[in-house]
């Protein structure tokens, strides 16, 4: 049996490391050059959905979802996978807020500097979406733990 705190301490580091991701992800859109800042986003984006399924892992482990538990995968995947983007993207939105909108490129072209959070945000979130529901199932079908009979 787990305690609440105990549930939550999984879902807090996963909060916790994607706002981090989010506030350093921001800033490289104040002192990068375009290019440099969007790969930093992309690298951003893909450690957050890491760390979403390592830490849904362990929790799904720890809490000892059982085989064919398929509504409580679903859930933690769910839970594992969208609150850390949500953190993710405000706080880059927050912190990205005093970046120009348009910057000159080496090559003499305008490009977009800031981030649009709001043409950003169906897809990051369709991303996480998708992987919240192929890892949750996947968790209660790989759970070496059976069925309580």
């Amino acid at each position: 049996m787990t305690l609440p705190w105990q549930r939550m301490s999984f879902l807090l580091s996963a909060l916790i490391t994607s706002t981090m991701l989010g506030l350093i992800v921001g800033a490289s859109f104040l002192w990068a050059d375009p290019q440099r800042a969007w790969d930093n986003f992309l690298g951003g984006t893909l450690w957050v959905l890491l760390v979403s399924a390592g830490t849904g892992l362990a929790r799904c482990f720890y809490e000892r979802i059982q085989r064919n538990a398929w509504r409580r995968g679903i859930i933690v995947g769910l839970q594992m996978a969208l609150f850390p983007m949500t953190l993710f993207l405000v706080s880059m939105a927050v912190t990205s807020a005093g970046a120009a909108e348009l910057v000159r490129s080496a090559s003499g072209e305008l490009v977009l500097h800031r981030p649009d959070i709001f043409a950003l945000a169906p897809i990051c979130y369709g991303v996480a979406l998708t992987l919240g529901l192929v890892l949750g199932p996947s968790f209660a079908l790989t759970s070496p733990f059976g069925v309580w009979r």
